[in-house]
């Protein structure tokens, strides 16, 4: 038996490398590095289709606190 994702109330948004950058104001090449060093999940849909979760972009664009 193998572990189901639980459901959610709100469907999850996804948003390709251009679209992810434009809200962030940071490039596409930096979206990309984040993706390839792991520290941005993504997914895949075909050979060129990639897609990032508003979810994974808040966790990585976190808020710095004064200390």
């Amino acid at each position: 038996m193998t572990a189901q994702p639980k459901p959610t109330n709100h469907p999850v948004e996804y948003l390709s490398i251009a679209e992810a950058a434009a809200l962030y104001h940071v490039s596409r090449d930096y979206i990309r590095h984040r993706i390839v060093d792991g520290t941005l999940p993504a997914v895949r849909s075909g050979r060129r289709i990639v897609r990032v979760t508003t979810g994974d972009l808040k966790r990585l664009f976190r808020p710095v606190h004064p200390s």
